[in-house]
């Protein structure tokens, strides 16, 4: 029919520290809860990355028509 699905998802980012490229890994958080995500800044956030698959929520499935 001339269309694309695309899958859009919610995403459950929860605590998020800025991330460190040269570890390769989280850093523990102090306190009962670590963090769940990694961001790209913590002041205006575009990237996060998230530790858990299952943070991620399929809600959409959008159909694209191709032109």
């Amino acid at each position: 029919d001339g269309t694309r699905p695309m899958l859009v998802c919610l995403v459950n980012s929860g605590h998020s520290c800025l991330a460190a490229h040269d570890l390769g890994f989280m850093p523990s958080r102090q306190g009962p809860h670590p963090y769940n995500s990694s961001v790209d800044s913590l002041v205006a956030p575009e990237i996060f990355v998230v530790r858990n698959p299952a943070q991620v929520y399929p809600a959409y499935i959008v159909h694209l028509r191709e032109s």
